[in-house]
């Protein structure tokens, strides 16, 4: 028996364990900077209560992003909350580049949820 498939049943068949592998390599970055970003925070000089706030923030973005359809709303208010937070915070240089590596993985989902 030959199974014959319609052209755009191929490119599916194709782009759907490359979307999955997408999605996966996405994941273990975010786990990956949330993690280097939370211990460069707890190295600031900041109360431990706004670290806290701060660090539930990071865990809230981070387990949005790794949901299968992140909402984009929701992410953009989240890191709104976040910016807010971090607005007083005095940067290492350390600490700068963990934010700004973490936050590479975060804007493009903002802006385009289904990558």
């Amino acid at each position: 028996m030959v199974l014959m498939l319609k052209e755009e049943e191929k490119v599916e068949m194709v782009m759907m364990p490359n979307l999955q592998l997408h999605n996966q390599v996405r994941f273990a970055n975010i786990n990956e900077a949330s993690i280097s970003l939370s211990e460069a925070l707890h190295d600031a000089d900041i109360s431990t209560e706004k670290k806290k706030e701060i660090d539930r923030i990071i865990s809230a973005i981070e387990k949005e992003v790794n949901t299968s359809r992140p909402n984009s709303s929701v992410l953009a208010c989240m890191m709104n909350a976040m910016q807010k937070k971090m607005s007083g915070v005095t940067f290492t240089p350390s600490m700068k580049d963990m934010y700004k590596k973490w936050e590479a993985f975060v804007e493009p989902i903002i802006k385009n949820p289904l990558s």
